[in-house]
């Protein structure tokens, strides 16, 4: 079909081209309109020009090689690469509706896009894609993966631009080489599956990706890649796996209540400009996770974030973190906002500790909340951003305790001290000689509080190993006698002291003679 020819195929009977005894082929170089029915060819084939099939038209290629060559193949209809078709790519090709069906794209080093949908069906046996310089899903269009697209060692990129769906035997996945997978629309992984993305190369998530996934919980899917993320993530239910020599995440993530991260190899690093939102488990085996953007537990409701750092990891909360908390009542990760670190390892804590309170939330004197819970931790926030409470007099105070990092409300609430009352309030920090020393079996210890904070008495031996702790509680403003029976101690010196957290320490001696 020359230059200047045009071939229109109607009628719903099939009209097929072989290659017959004589090594027929087919070439066009014209425009063929396939208004109903199928135009068949099993010869082999070049197709050039341009091509429109109507939704009741197909274009049928089997057992051939075909070579398209700057080929536009517009209209509803689809082109269906059938079994045993070699499929060669040159220039610049497009094709509206493409469906791969056993047939091959074999090479040619030029590039493929598909304007309107391109369907992998699941048949056997399966088909691949090699040498092609790249296969771009246009905005708009619709990728579906019933199968898995089997990327060859010398493909080049894979755009997804469109909607990507997968389906239960969906999956995109390659062996050695450097392919290349970069999303720009939305991929949906609605079912579990081992690997959605698996590529020698590079897997991308560009700042306009999105990556739905919603699958049953218990349920896994994957990433083995050199994976890069920009834009959203959704893990709405399930495990996420990701596998790669080196991660590095940014854009926004957002994990649903039971939904799990696991991250294998490398360091894994959220950079300033990443964002983490909701609950759920971030769990990694590399060197260190580490967190330089903004972390929100709980995300737009109240949840608990736990980071479980794997092996002899650890959790760092970088210069430029903010990590964020929202206070609704009492309960954690039900009420208010809470980062659980995990598998008794080391957090680093630096950045900007920020909270936010609920509509409900009111304020009681006292109350305390563990808005960071980890087996150890060195470092402070270098900035607290404290909202204003509602209640005049209250406000919110930094709690750096032992294994957690707490908020407390203290003041004192105005209108409710009257003159006697603040003539009854110490003036100062002070903690007293106990009485009776020396001691047997029991002595009394006396302290003051100018003003309410968190409070903890420890007893310790003559090698300064902790014996007794008589108080870890928050205390308001006031005077304190505590009793201490030694009933079970032997002879000896022992220290007790009195630490009021950000403001006084003090250690005093004691005797037990017996």
């Amino acid at each position: 079909n020359d230059s200047a020819g045009v071939m229109i195929k109607t009628g719903s009977a099939q009209a097929e081209f072989t290659q017959g005894t004589g090594g027929n082929t087919f070439e066009n170089y014209g425009h063929i309109d396939i208004q109903e029915g199928i135009i068949l060819l099993n010869t082999p084939s070049d197709i050039e020009g341009t091509i429109t099939i109507a939704n009741a038209g197909e274009l049928a290629l089997v057992n051939k090689t075909m070579s398209f060559i700057n080929t536009v193949i517009d209209g509803p209809g689809a082109v269906r690469l059938l079994f045993g078709s070699k499929n060669y790519i040159y220039g610049n090709v497009s094709i509206a509706n493409l469906r791969l069906e056993s047939g091959d794209i074999t090479g040619g080093g030029g590039n493929l896009t598909i304007s309107d949908s391109l369907t992998c069906v699941s048949v056997t046996p399966t088909w691949s894609i090699g040498n092609i310089n790249s296969l771009t899903v246009e905005t708009g269009a619709i990728l579906i993966l019933d199968d898995g697209m089997a990327l060859g060692g010398d493909f080049g990129t894979l755009n997804l631009n469109g909607h990507t769906i997968y389906t239960a035997n969906g999956s995109i996945h390659g062996g050695t080489g450097s392919q290349m997978v970069i999303n720009r629309g939305t991929i949906d992984v609605p079912d579990s599956k081992p690997n959605f993305i698996n590529v020698s190369g590079q897997f991308i998530n560009d700042s306009t990706g999105i990556i739905n996934i919603t699958i049953p919980n218990g349920a896994s899917t994957g990433i083995i890649s050199s994976f890069t993320n920009y834009g959203d993530i959704f893990l709405n239910s399930g495990k996420l796996q990701i596998v790669s020599s080196g991660n590095f995440f940014s854009g926004r993530w957002f994990l649903g209540d039971s939904s799990h991260v696991y991250i294998a190899n490398g360091n894994h690093i959220w950079d300033v400009y990443s964002e983490i939102h909701g609950s759920g488990k971030i769990q990694g085996e590399g060197s260190s996770i580490e967190f330089y953007g903004k972390v929100l537990p709980g995300g737009n409701g109240i949840g608990q974030l736990t980071i479980e750092p794997r092996l002899s990891r650890k959790l760092i909360l970088g210069t430029t973190t903010i990590l964020q908390f929202q206070l609704e009542g009492r309960t954690a990760g039900m009420q208010y906002d809470q980062l659980l670190v995990t598998n008794n390892r080391v957090m680093e804590i630096d950045g900007t500790l920020e909270v936010q309170l609920g509509g409900s939330f009111t304020p009681v004197l006292g109350d305390t909340f563990d808005i960071i819970l980890s087996d150890s931790y060195t470092g402070l926030f270098s900035n607290t951003l404290l909202p204003t409470l509602p209640t005049p007099g209250l406000s919110l105070e930094v709690i750096y305790a032992d294994s957690s990092v707490r908020l407390a409300v203290i003041g004192v609430p105005t209108g409710l001290a009257d003159k006697k009352d603040e003539d009854n309030i110490p003036k100062h920090f002070s903690l007293s000689q106990n009485y009776p020393n020396p001691f047997n079996p029991a002595t009394h210890i006396t302290y003051t509080l100018p003003r309410s904070n968190f409070v903890t008495l420890t007893i310790y031996n003559l090698i300064g190993k902790e014996v007794q702790t008589l108080v870890e509680e928050f205390q308001p403003s006031g005077s304190y006698s505590v009793n201490f029976n030694a009933a079970h101690l032997s002879s000896g010196v022992y220290f007790y002291q009195l630490k009021v957290v950000n403001n006084f320490v003090e250690t005093k001696k004691m005797i037990l003679m017996r």
